[in-house]
Order: C-alpha cells, then structure tokens, then sequence
C-alpha cells in the first residue's frame, strides 16, 4: 500500500537540487557560487548523491531506499515482540501490536515514500533504541556501536541529538557500567554530530542551517532590521 500511493513531497527537491550540484561539481550548494545550508539532512542529501552518480533518478532512488527503510522499521518491531516473548516469562499467545499499529498507521505509511529522509531517520532512530534495549536488558551493551547508530542519526535530521540524548540517560540509569558506557557512547555521537558542525562552520560558515533562521518566528524579522 505504501508503494502504491508513492509520491514526492515537494521540500525533497530542496535535497535534490543540492545532490545535483554536487554531482555537477558545483559543491552543495541550491545555487552555484552560494554557500548557503538550505536542508537539514546533510546523510541523506549526499545519499542522494550517490543516487544521481550512478545514474539513478533522484525520485525512484529516494522512493526506494525509503519503502526499504519502512520495511526495515516492521521488521524491527516484529523482531523485537519475539526477543520479548523470549526474555520475558509470557505463556499466552501474544500478538506484535507495536508492529501492527505501525503497519496501519497512515502518516508512516504515506511518509514511507515522499522523498524525504523521514523513513530512514524512523529506521535509525528505532534501530539504536533497538540496540540500547537488547544490550540493557541482556548485559551485553556495545556503546560505540549504538553510539554510532544515533550518531550517524544525527546527520539525517538535527533532532536526532534529542533522541541520542534520551539514549544516554537510559544508559546513565539502567547500565551496571554507567561511567564508562555513557562516555563511551556520548563520544560515538560526538563524533559525528561534531564532524558535521565542524564541516558547517568551514563551508557554509555558520553552526546551525540556514532554515534555524529562516523558520524561527522572530530572528527573521530581527536580522532583516538590523540589516536595514
């Protein structure tokens, strides 16, 4: 059903446009010769990229790769009911209700496709709780490995930090090895969350994308005027 109401949203052409630059030798950029960050989802505009460099159109590449991702979150949800069933002292039959509400739910079907990164971002951020939950419960964390899954989280959209910050407080309370394993994680985060700011700052010159500006109700308004 998902693949049969497929379309693009048309913000998903922000990200297309900037991968067809760089494909180009432009550089990502919306316009040649302006460095300005115009998307929030540096990983997935350069997978983009990768799309259109081997000769793939933007909207089938996009489309693809984010009904898999759809795909991927159910298989999480279902894989995770079974680890349950098995950890947990159930006898009764039970049914994947996370997988099932996930599976009817309109707006993760509908966004299933789009164009935008909103799948895969859902499939990465379920992938490192997926991660976080299994390592606590069967005393077998590994905190760079999650680490690096919010990490990398944190490149497809700037709220992964929020998620990733959710994360080190469960591991903070529910981990026998809290020290080490929050700091073990928070620096496979860092990481990549500084890589980013660090390439920001460089290119484009600023911490945060350009959109933080243009969407904040009164930085607009207040930069115009000092302009002025």
């Amino acid at each position: 059903l998902a693949a049969w109401v497929s379309w693009t949203c048309d913000d998903a052409f922000i990200s297309f446009r900037y991968a067809q630059n760089l494909v180009q030798g432009h550089g990502l950029v919306y316009n040649a010769g302006e460095r300005v960050e115009g998307y929030t989802n540096l990983l997935w505009t350069l997978f983009v990229a990768a799309g259109l460099a081997l000769g793939a159109g933007a909207e089938p590449w996009a489309d693809i790769f984010g009904l898999i991702a759809y795909g991927g979150v159910l298989v999480l949800l279902f894989s995770f009911h079974l680890d349950l069933r098995r950890t947990l002292p159930i006898r009764r039959f039970t049914l994947p209700v996370a997988c099932l509400v996930a599976a009817a739910h309109p707006d993760l079907r509908l966004f299933a496709t789009s164009g935008l990164e909103t799948s895969a971002f859902t499939f990465g951020v379920l992938a490192g709780y997926t991660l976080l939950a299994r390592g606590l419960i069967g005393g077998t964390l590994r905190p760079l490995a999650c680490g690096a899954v919010f990490g990398l989280c944190t490149l497809l959209r700037p709220d992964g930090i929020v998620f990733a910050a959710v994360a080190t407080l469960a591991i903070g309370i529910a981990s026998e090895r809290r020290a080490r394993d929050v700091a073990l994680f928070a620096g496979a985060v860092g990481t990549f969350w500084a890589g980013a700011t660090v390439f920001r700052v460089a290119y484009y010159g600023a911490y945060v994308p350009n959109t933080y500006y243009a969407k904040s109700a009164y930085l607009p308004w207040q930069i115009g005027r000092a302009h002025v």
